[in-house]
């Protein structure tokens, strides 16, 4: 997904405190820790939908497999800058953005299965389920490594649970 070393900030599914609202919520997605512009490239063939800028050199893009209502999607988030422009059809494989170049170097990968139109429901999936034998052996070496950085202070599971409710992002 990068050309350059990076490790997970944390795993799928991970509990964090959210200031704003005083409550514990789960995350939809696995966040990783890039050097600064790293290249960041499609992790399946189809057009870049939706670009939101949500600060200055901060932005979000949906990746589907053919056009918007496509039953799955893939969210990037805290990229700095776009290779291709929105409505861009993309190979996996090509090099579509550029991570930011702040302190953090925070990048997002979230996988989204909405069939709401066909059975009512609506998933953020740990990527894991559907990863390819390469991407799941890198997660499986990061965890057993010390690169492995879980916000709860470690991981036990790069999937701390298979999926997450997208109506249900709050801990009880």
């Amino acid at each position: 997904m990068v050309t350059v070393r990076y490790y997970c900030f944390s795993s799928f599914a991970d509990k964090v405190f959210e200031a704003g609202t005083g409550k514990y919520k789960w995350l939809p997605h696995y966040t990783y820790r890039l050097r600064a512009n790293a290249k960041i490239y499609a992790s399946m063939d189809g057009t870049i939908q939706r670009v939101i800028t949500q600060e200055p050199d901060d932005l979000e893009f949906w990746l589907t497999k053919d056009k918007i209502d496509d039953v799955w999607m893939l969210v990037y988030d805290h990229v700095a800058t776009m290779r291709v422009a929105e409505g861009a059809r993309v190979k996996a494989g090509d090099w579509i953005a550029t991570s930011a170049n702040e302190t953090t170097h925070r990048f997002e990968f979230q996988v989204n299965k909405d069939t709401r139109r066909i059975d009512n429901t609506s998933w953020h999936i740990c990527p894991r389920t559907i990863g390819s034998s390469t991407f799941n052996s890198f997660h499986d070496s990061v965890l057993a490594s010390n690169n492995a950085r879980a916000t709860d202070g470690g991981f036990t599971s790069v999937c701390m649970a298979e999926v997450v409710d997208p109506q249900n992002l709050y801990v009880p």
